[in-house]
């Protein structure tokens, strides 16, 4: 960094004229294009939470209503069992919650949802939202 700065005061830099052939152009970001697909790896879901928070917002559905994910943490612990009591596989989007933590599966792996907001509602921590769950015997699952 003390480089670039003595180069640049130093007239040292020259600049490049950018070649307006190779640029790109992309479409405004619109609600739909938000939405959360969890199939996809932990690194690129965890990649599109932060690139679109906290506007426009990335989003899933839970029990019908939207829900933004707006902050999460990639999650490389072993406690989580990737498997459900009969054995089958959980699928992608599957909520896990383990010691007031709420796990997201996406892909092969799980994410931490640290942040959310439900439509309408306050932004609230993760432990909030938690909080505010009915327990019920299947699993929520965003989609």
């Amino acid at each position: 960094m003390k480089k670039f700065f003595y180069d640049f005061n130093s007239d040292l830099l020259s600049p490049i004229t950018q070649d307006d052939s190779l640029a790109t152009y992309t479409s405004k970001i619109s609600t739909e294009n938000s939405r959360i697909d969890f199939k996809k790896s932990a690194t690129e879901t965890i990649g599109r939470i932060r690139g679109l928070s906290p506007i426009p917002g990335a989003w899933a559905l839970f029990k019908g209503k939207k829900i933004k994910i707006l902050k999460v943490k990639s999650c490389a612990e072993q406690a989580i069992n990737y498997t459900n009591i009969s054995g089958a596989e959980i699928k992608a989007g599957t909520v896990n919650i383990i010691d007031k933590r709420f796990f997201i599966k996406c892909g092969s792996e799980y994410i931490e949802v640290l942040e959310a907001q439900f439509e309408g509602k306050r932004k609230m921590p993760a432990f909030d939202l938690i909080n505010g769950l009915q327990p019920q015997a299947e699993p929520y699952i965003l989609e």
